[in-house]
């Protein structure tokens, strides 16, 4: 708890509750600058690697946080794997239905 910079008068007069609720809360805290400084990172890079002309970029896709740090970013990796699957169901909807559009439009002629 000194080291998470509770002082050691608010130590001694916490209960065991106080302090794991205490230590807890800086953990949480630790965490989510973790993530933002790490999201900075990737975003930084990204945009270096979008902007170098050197850089060949068909087909390549760009390393993501959670392929570093797994644990940290599980939540985000499922919300991007969510996205990406609701996204490829509409691409095939609305490929289906100019299918379907044009299958209707040849068969009418």
């Amino acid at each position: 708890a000194l080291d998470e910079g509770m002082s050691s008068s608010v130590f001694w007069d916490s209960s065991i509750q106080e302090i794991m609720d205490y230590l807890a809360s800086r953990k949480r805290i630790r965490e989510r600058r973790r993530k933002e400084q790490t999201m900075d990172i990737f975003l930084l890079a990204g945009l270096i690697a979008e902007l170098d002309p050197l850089t060949d970029k068909t087909g390549k896709q760009l390393t993501m946080p959670w392929d570093c740090y797994p644990e940290l970013f599980a939540a985000e990796r499922e919300q991007y794997k969510k996205a990406q699957e609701e996204a490829e169901l509409e691409a095939y909807k609305e490929k289906r239905l100019r299918f379907v559009q044009e299958f209707n439009a040849r068969r009418h002629n």
